[in-house]
């Protein structure tokens, strides 16, 4: 059975912690977000959306530009807690 997002996420925040995730250039340097980062904003966001009210069953909607931010939006929908429907 084919892992969740979030599990390949976890999984990457432990062996590769401090390498760079996600590069975004929206100016003149690169952002540089690491498989940790994404991986403590992606529980930010999942802790949000329990604390609104999202519990099991209920379905979530990820909308707004690419942005290295949505990433850890959607990987907080897609099975980081059980509080939400697996997008993927």
């Amino acid at each position: 059975m084919p892992q969740a997002l979030s599990d390949t996420l976890r999984d990457s925040s432990v062996k590769f912690s401090s390498g760079p995730a996600l590069l975004f250039k929206p100016g003149f340097r690169y952002l540089v977000t690491s498989y940790q980062q994404l991986w403590e904003a992606s529980g930010r966001v999942a802790s949000l959306l329990q604390s609104r009210g999202v519990k099991m069953g209920d379905r979530v909607i990820v909308w707004g530009p690419t942005v290295h931010n949505g990433y850890s939006h959607f990987s907080a929908v897609s099975g980081r807690v059980p509080s939400s429907s697996p997008l993927i």
